[in-house]
């Protein structure tokens, strides 16, 4: 059963009897406009997508990432190099 914990401006949802691997209680943190806190991380190019999520979760991580790269926003804009050597090793194929 999904629980919600409101406190504006916002929103915990999780799954308290899931665990991941590492005996962790996943959940998602929107802000008050309903965006996911992992996005606003990822778009302002503080964050790279890992791990296994859902395709279109994992569509809107990846082109978040994108956006901010190009952007050159957040590490890809003042410490471009060295945010992209540790997060190409991040997101590579073999650690998702």
């Amino acid at each position: 059963r999904q629980m919600c914990i409101r406190d504006r401006p916002y929103e915990l949802h999780f799954y308290p009897t899931q665990l991941d691997k590492y005996g962790r209680v996943p959940g998602d943190l929107f802000a008050a406009d309903g965006r996911r806190l992992s996005t606003l991380v990822v778009e302002a190019g503080y964050g790279v997508p890992v791990g296994r999520l859902q395709a279109a979760r994992q569509r809107e991580l990846l082109d978040a990432g994108a956006r901010a790269r190009q952007e050159r926003r957040g590490l890809w804009g003042s410490h471009a190099e060295a945010f992209a050597a540790w997060a190409d090793v991040a997101v590579a194929p073999g650690r998702r």
